[in-house]
């Protein structure tokens, strides 16, 4: 259902310290790639890929995006339907706070959702925007993403809230974004924010 990002994903799969499949069945699921740990929740499947990300190539960071999908990603009948979270591991101390974020989750979404829809209008791709603001404190944000659900066969539009964070970490950012269609006090947003309460990074 996610094409791009799947392909994507086989194209560095040879560049990976191990499968995703391996990391599932460790005992203690967690990511350690490039000197950061990251929960993999129980079922959770991941991904990640390189950047400049192929679809959205207007995003200039050097890094990597590292994906968590719920269980019930793909499925349009489940709760945890479009609930998933990823980090972007970039390269360098990044200025990032709301409005940079909103511009480049802007192109991030209308560029996943124009590889998923081939015959998306400019009218369509311009209905897709995201809107970042500040949250309770300097380093989080809270917003919205107004899309298109390409999983769904009606290709329905979809709302998702947005949770974000910025850490610094030697010399690397860490943008750390969770999202889903569910209100903030669904269940699935424990699981969310547990992967975020896990992120720990290598001092030096």
């Amino acid at each position: 259902m996610r094409p791009i990002i799947l392909f994507a994903f086989m194209l560095i799969l040879a560049a990976c310290d191990t499968t995703t499949e391996n990391k599932n069945k460790t005992a203690t699921p967690v990511d350690t790639v490039s000197a950061f740990t990251l929960l993999i929740p129980n079922k959770w499947t991941t991904e990640h890929i390189a950047f400049p990300i192929p679809f959205s190539p207007s995003i200039h960071y050097t890094g990597t995006e590292n994906l968590r999908f719920a269980p019930g990603f793909e499925s349009t009948s489940s709760n945890e339907h479009w609930s998933y979270a990823f980090l972007w591991w970039l390269n360098g101390d990044q200025s990032v706070n709301a409005d940079t974020l909103s511009v480049h989750l802007t192109a991030y979404y209308r560029g996943l959702v124009s590889e998923n829809i081939k015959n998306l209008t400019a009218e369509q791709k311009n209905a897709i925007v995201v809107v970042i603001k500040p949250d309770t404190a300097a380093d989080k944000f809270i917003g919205l993403v107004k899309m298109i659900d390409y999983t769904d066969v009606m290709k329905a539009n979809i709302t998702l809230n947005v949770k974000a964070v910025i850490r610094k970490c030697n010399d690397h950012t860490a943008v750390l974004v969770r999202l889903s269609p569910q209100d903030y006090d669904h269940p699935v947003w424990k699981q969310l924010d547990a992967i975020d309460n896990s992120f720990t990074c290598a001092e030096r």
